[in-house]
């Protein structure tokens, strides 16, 4: 920044000026790096489409960006040893993945350079010097380059898995550089004082259980077809995965733990999403694949439905014959389909949705440790969310696109918590707009009474159906056929049906029993709002408790429903709540049902074992006295182990 203005307007020659340009700016190469690293596991499923012209000349470029740095080194080696050099150039394979695992420090001292801001020369030791004290940097982590590392192995597998699987070799030089220099860095930047025995037990429990997991992950994913095929076995070694993750969960709500610790967390929960990309998609992708593909060719999906589609016929054989409820209009709000048309802009397959789709749940992952920072929280409380079975299986496993809600959704309460109110109604209002009830959020960010609590949502919601405002009532005519007359797997539902049935008319059951479901919803919604009001609770904990009484209520109840409720379980202390969604893989034996009659029809025994323990534990929570909240944890909604 100093000199390069003087340097091009010299008299040297342009050689000169050049090779001193690319001196003094080598460093740059570094925010480079990471670029490239955040960008190749998105590149990845789509590099077929590039064409083998065009990729052959990039691969020459990089074999001559890449191979400049071994043949200066190679040069100087073989001047400096003659026929001994070979030996030293065993290690430039080594030297290039440090090079590579540097990136992050570097790029952050390039951002601090060009910011102007000074920071302190820490000069390293040389050969014989025998001087005391410290020469290593105050500030080593290694998070951040292992996170780095884990994201370039997602490349990695996404690369290796696809259409041209050599490109994604090249990103084990990013995973090698980044994690050996992360783990260098937590290694070395341990305290000199013994870790607390308790926390090392931790750790090592931790380990185990993560270990196990995979294990669960890696037996799904090795399954010839889908749940359907085998419910037992993917119920019971779901609920398996389940149990592990209360067991990490109690050992991380009682325990304390550090920075390795979160280090593991983060690497076992990105390793169960790239193990459960092996499931096989849901029936609803191919639907998603179709409304996606008629958005972008300027069909109105609330007006076509997938099976009288014109655009039909350009989509593969298996998407066309998979796709459920053909004769039905769209169903999605407007943010969904517009990620449709996104994820089908560059692939049509159902694994772009299920990549899509578990990068959208990593980006909310993300924003949950923010979260939990500013709240001043444990980090690993992340692993409530992270290693929930709810989000391998049924988003990066079957690739439902809830997740994108509960990334919105999250990214709303953030900008809440920073004192942006009104870009977190417009964040909530987003995530409503992909599933509806997200929208129960808006009540914990702001005042029932305050104008733009609803007035924000609203104008959000106005401009997102405009596109689609030719339909007319036809927008929300699907929805609600399927809330009115798809009543499966229901928490409340089936019980409340079963007493109505008993006392009012075969012809009323149904819309009886929607009327108590209704209002119950909204007694219990009014009970939380005000005591979470009363009693300090956060906006993450009263959303997740405003979320729960309106899943409980819900006619229908998915396991993906549970998405967003998953990732604000960090903000709890329930472990009703923890257990509920824990016991999601209880509904695949609904397939048992199935494979007996030939119809997909519901389980009331299948039903009752996913929600009643659930119920009962709910019941048990709520009539227990809550203290004071004025401490820290209080303010997450935590329950103290003394409460």
């Amino acid at each position: 920044m100093k000199l390069l203005g003087r340097v091009w307007r010299s008299n040297w020659s342009v050689t000169a000026k050049l090779a001193a340009t690319l001196h003094m700016t080598h460093y740059l190469v570094h925010p480079l790096i990471l670029a490239s690293l955040a960008a190749a596991p998105v590149a990845m499923p789509v590099l077929h489409r590039i064409s083998s012209h065009a990729l052959s000349a990039g691969l020459v470029l990089f074999a001559l960006g890449a191979g400049a740095p071994p043949l200066l080194y190679g040069a100087a080696q073989v001047v400096l040893r003659g026929r001994g050099a070979w030996r030293r150039l065993r290690d430039l394979p080594s030297l290039a993945a440090i090079g590579t695992g540097v990136a992050v420090s570097n790029a952050a001292a390039v951002w601090e350079a060009l910011r102007g801001r000074v920071t302190e020369f820490v000069r390293t030791p040389k050969q014989g010097a025998r001087l005391s004290g410290s020469y290593k940097a105050a500030a080593a982590g290694g998070l951040v380059e292992l996170a780095c590392a884990a994201w370039a192995a997602y490349g990695a597998l996404l690369g290796a898995t696809g259409e041209r699987p050599g490109l994604g070799v090249l990103l084990f030089v990013y995973c090698a550089g980044f994690a050996w220099v992360g783990s260098r860095l937590l290694w070395e930047g341990r305290r000199p004082a013994p870790r607390p025995p308790v926390e090392s037990s931790a750790r090592r429990w931790l380990v185990l259980l993560g270990v196990a997991s995979l294990l669960g992950y890696a037996v799904l994913a090795a399954q010839p077809g889908s749940w359907r095929d085998r419910p037992g076995l993917f119920a019971g070694v779901g609920l398996v995965l389940g149990a592990l993750y209360l067991a990490a969960l109690a050992v991380v709500r009682r325990r304390p733990a550090g920075r390795s610790t979160l280090a593991w967390i983060i690497a076992v929960a990105v390793a169960m999403r790239v193990l459960a990309l092996g499931l096989a998609p849901s029936d609803d992708v191919n639907r998603y694949i179709v409304e996606g593909v008629q958005v972008r060719g300027g069909e109105n999906p609330y007006l076509v439905a997938p099976g009288q589609s014109s655009l039909l016929a350009e989509l593969p054989a298996d998407v066309r014959a998979g796709v459920n409820h053909r004769e039905w209009s769209a169903i999605y709000p407007p943010v969904t389909l517009a990620f449709e048309a996104a994820v089908t802009s560059l692939s049509v397959r159902p694994m772009a949705f299920k990549i899509a789709v578990s990068l959208a749940e990593m980006a909310a992952l993300g924003l949950v440790l923010l979260l939990l920072a500013h709240f001043g929280a444990p980090s690993t409380w992340l692993l409530a969310a992270a290693w929930n079975p709810v989000g391998p299986l049924f988003g990066a496993g079957e690739g439902h696109q809830d997740f994108v809600t509960a990334a919105l959704l999250v990214l709303s309460l953030l900008l809440a918590a920073w004192g942006h109110r009104r870009l977190g109604l417009v964040g909530t209002a987003l995530a409503a707009l992909t599933k509806p009830f997200a929208l129960v959020a808006a009540p914990a960010q702001g005042r029932l009474g305050e104008r733009h609590t609803w007035l924000v949502p609203a104008a959000v919601a106005l401009l997102a159906y405009a596109p689609f405002v030719a339909a007319g009532s036809a927008l929300f005519r699907s929805l609600g056929r399927f809330g009115g007359e798809l009543h499966f797997h229901g928490a409340l539902e089936p019980v409340i049906r079963a007493a109505v049935a008993s006392v009012v008319p075969a012809a009323l059951v149904r819309a009886v029993t929607v009327a108590v479901l209704v209002g119950l919803w909204g007694t219990a919604s009014a009970l939380i709002w005000r005591h979470g009001r009363a009693h300090g609770a956060s906006p993450a904990a009263l959303t997740a408790r405003l979320l729960a009484a309106l899943l409980l209520c819900l006619p229908t109840l998915h396991p993906w429903y549970l998405a967003p409720l998953v990732v604000l379980l960090p903000f709890t202390g329930s472990w009703a709540l923890a257990a509920w969604t824990a016991m999601a893989p209880i509904y695949w034996l609904h397939g048992l049902a199935f494979q007996s009659t030939g119809d997909w029809t519901e389980a009331p025994w299948v039903t009752a074992l996913a929600h009643g323990p659930a119920l009962v534990l709910l019941a048990w929570e709520a009539t227990r006295r809550v203290p004071d909240r004025s401490a820290a944890p209080a303010t997450l909604g935590m329950e103290t182990e003394a409460e």
